[in-house]
């Protein structure tokens, strides 16, 4: 989870132009409807008017999806960076969360976990399994973005035009689907990345990379071995993004000066006719400043991994432990 929230303001950009577009082949829509029913009534003028905007909204639509490639492809970089920087910190957390409890303590907490990594394996020790989020990122952003945008989008309802007519409920069950999704890919990943984190020295080492830990864990347990720990992803993934959905955009909607709808929804009639010089409530929402934008996620991992941390500490143990230690997640619970 820590790798995709990195991404959120670029996710952001790209669903504000999903909404953009959406709107523009609403309006064209519209106009060429407008045109065919009122073709016999209009001069030759008109008509040519009418073909001059078709074509104008043809040019927006290609700008704003050469504009969205270039967004995906800058928060994926964005995200691949993301990882670079966290994965010595997701190290210590693995190390922490899978050493042996009985007896001696193998680390007494982070700074010490930090120091004695730094001993005995030097600086490439904090980077170890860094390769399979780096290729897992790629494909959950592109997950991400498919699966948040669908998902609002079926929500809306035939009379609304935008997301922000959605309530926060909407965007909590949106952001649990991204999870899921998300969840059914990180979870192998993670898998290949946790083996790899507690390999400590030459007597703890089983695997030589990311692509022999997945050769070895094949040949072991067939394509089932890299399921290992799945549905405990999903638990913790499910309600961990459906958190930080509904308190990123809780907190930019609170920020914008827009009306927070937990349970209800717009009601039909309920948004003012807009003046001349009045801001829409998507208008709102896209003047909040970028550092905002970042503070909002930020706040928003902060509550997902509130609510998720105690399963991640199981999920960790399952994937990392010796084959039939654990029957399953309650059994390493209790």
């Amino acid at each position: 989870m820590n790798e995709t929230t990195s991404n959120i303001f670029s996710q952001a950009l790209h669903t504000e132009i999903n909404n953009n577009n959406n709107k523009k082949h609403g309006i064209h829509h519209e106009l060429v409807k407008e045109g065919e029913k009122n073709e016999g009534e209009l001069t030759s003028e008109e008509i040519e008017k009418l073909h001059l905007d078709e074509e104008e909204e043809e040019e927006e639509l290609e700008k704003d999806s050469y504009l969205a490639i270039k967004h995906f492809v800058a928060g994926t970089f964005a995200g691949m960076s993301g990882v670079f920087v966290g994965h010595p910190f997701d190290t210590i957390k693995v190390r922490l969360q899978t050493q042996v409890l009985h007896g001696k303590p193998q680390y007494r907490g982070a700074i010490h976990c930090v120091t004695k990594t730094f001993r005995r394996e030097g600086f490439k020790g904090f980077y170890k399994g860094l390769s399979a989020p780096l290729i897992g990122d790629s494909i959950t952003n592109s997950i991400i973005f498919g699966v948040y945008g669908l998902l609002r989008s079926s929500l809306l309802k035939p009379n609304e035009s935008d997301y922000t007519d959605l309530n926060l409920l909407d965007i909590f069950i949106s952001g649990c689907g991204v999870g899921f999704a998300a969840g059914t890919i990180l979870s192998p990943v993670e898998l290949i990345k946790a083996k790899l984190q507690i390999q400590t020295d030459a007597q703890h080492t089983k695997f030589n990379g990311p692509f022999d830990c997945l050769s070895k864990i094949v040949k072991s347990r067939g394509i089932r071995g890299l399921l290992l720990g799945m549905h405990i992803t999903w638990i913790r993934d499910v309600p961990a993004f459906g958190v930080y959905f509904l308190v990123y955009e809780g907190l930019r909607r609170y920020l914008s000066g827009v009306p927070l709808h937990f349970w209800t929804r717009t009601k039909e009639g309920e948004k003012e006719e807009k003046g001349k010089g009045e801001l829409t409530d998507e208008d709102k929402l896209n003047r909040l400043s970028n550092m905002k934008q970042l503070a909002c996620g930020g706040i928003g991992g902060i509550a997902a991994w509130v609510t998720s941390y105690p399963v991640d500490v199981v999920k960790s143990r399952v994937q990392t432990a010796e084959e039939g230690r654990f029957r399953g997640m309650r059994d390493c619970i209790v």
